[in-house]
């Protein structure tokens, strides 16, 4: 065996939540450890301990003991892990939450609110807690074992609590392509403290990646502002304090809805604002789609989109399926010679409004059952810059690959329709 490092457990011993969890994690994490060829112990001499787990439950901001241990171990956040295993609607910020490396054993579904434990004997949530425990591994090996041979550092940003698992999983890869992640603490919720923060953790990034959720939620509440627009707010000064042209990722979830008016005009600021906008990519995509979009830039790749205006399209296919076929069929009906292009994979959401904003023929192509989809569609098509009216002055044409596919409530925004398979289409373009 390898290394050894001692752990004290902090907690409310009268929870009975963190009581059942205790029961598993102690071997849990002992196990997971023993992988990275680490041995562990657990101690109750604080003098004897390495690292300590502060474990936080419902009950935990109104526990006196266990805010004095928060207290007291503020000094040695380093050294403090806080796992926060449900949520606690009285907590505040008084606890200094804000200052430790805190882990999650919970998440809510923005959908319907549902909040998920993640527990070693649910089944629906067992795999979640499993890449609780191994991300706690993974961080006590890289210190016990001072790993700091890192590639780069990328800024990931704080986002609602029903994003989390999104941006775990995106810090997660990031890791795993040897770039150490920032801020890696949540941001206090005074606007100076936060401030701070992130300027110590934004000085040297490679790159910024911003994550919008479906709801605007308060969290700087004197304010009235959200902590997704406080740290893009953030960025975009510090780019042009500092001259910075680090670029920035926008992601806005493929299948996201937005549930409130705040949420819309934040997102149509960062596409229209000129500061906002600037060094900044809009990408509306499936979380797959995001990475290997982040690996082509950090890979210097670059990314294959319209550089100019000159190159964006006069007819502008949007498949749900492969697209080139598509493309190809409607180009050949093309006797003008019309520039035709197509979505695909990588394009940013801004670029995709500009191909829409500039192409005189907007094709959708409809194959399979997906309401949501050609929902989102239509949405983008009256919503991109220069189409005001519930019909632009376009051609917009519909193309659905069968009859049974049920389009009537869209059809009427459509010049055309068309049932038939998109690869034998013929129009007189």
């Amino acid at each position: 065996m390898g290394k050894t490092v001692s752990i004290e457990i902090i907690q409310n011993g009268q929870s009975q939540s963190i009581k059942d969890f205790l029961s598993s994690f102690q071997n849990d994490i002992k196990h997971c450890l023993n992988r990275f060829d680490i041995e562990s112990n657990f101690t109750d001499d604080e003098n004897k301990t390495d690292y300590r787990f502060l474990i936080i439950s419902s009950e935990s901001s109104s526990n006196k003991k266990v805010l004095e241990s928060i207290e007291n171990n503020a000094d040695n956040y380093s050294r403090t892990f806080l796992l926060i295993l449900e949520p606690d609607k009285n907590a505040n910020d008084s606890a200094n939450y804000h200052k430790f490396l805190t882990y999650r054993f919970w998440d809510q579904i923005s959908e319907t609110g549902e909040i998920r434990m993640y527990r070693r004997n649910t089944k629906e949530t067992q795999a979640l807690y499993w890449e609780r425990i191994t991300d706690i591994a993974i961080e006590l090996s890289e210190r016990i074992n001072q790993t700091t041979n890192k590639k780069g550092k990328i800024f990931l940003a704080q986002t609602d609590i029903s994003q989390l698992d999104d941006r775990d999983n995106i810090k997660r890869d990031l890791n795993d392509l040897g770039y150490e992640v920032v801020p890696d603490k949540q941001l206090s919720n005074n606007t100076g403290e936060a401030s701070e923060q992130l300027n110590q953790a934004i000085n040297s990034c490679d790159l910024i990646i911003h994550l919008i959720p479906s709801t605007y939620a308060k969290y700087f509440t004197e304010n009235n502002l959200s902590v997704i627009e406080f740290q893009f707010n953030y960025t975009v000064n510090h780019s042009i304090q500092t001259s910075n042209s680090i670029k920035r990722l926008v992601w806005i979830p493929s299948d996201i809805e937005f549930y409130d008016e705040e949420s819309q005009i934040f997102v149509e600021k960062i596409q229209r604002d000129k500061d906002q906008a600037k060094n900044t990519m809009v990408l509306k995509v499936n979380l797959e789609d995001l990475k290997k979009i982040y690996r082509k830039i950090l890979s210097g790749e670059g990314l294959n989109t319209p550089a100019s205006q000159e190159l964006l399209p006069d007819v502008y296919v949007i498949s749900d399926k492969e697209p080139n076929a598509v493309a190809h069929s409607v180009d050949s009906s093309s006797k003008n010679k019309l520039k035709v292009g197509a979505n695909y994979d990588g394009i940013s959401y801004s670029q995709h409004l500009k191909c829409l904003a500039n192409a005189q023929v907007v094709v959708i192509n409809y194959s399979s059952e997906n309401k949501q989809w050609i929902n989102v569609k239509i949405h983008d098509i009256l919503k991109s810059p220069g189409l005001e009216t519930s019909k632009p002055n376009k051609r917009l044409i519909l193309i659905k690959n069968q009859e049974k596919l049920d389009t009537s409530y869209f059809e009427q925004y459509f010049n055309e329709v068309h049932v038939v398979d998109a690869n034998d289409i013929k129009l007189n373009l």
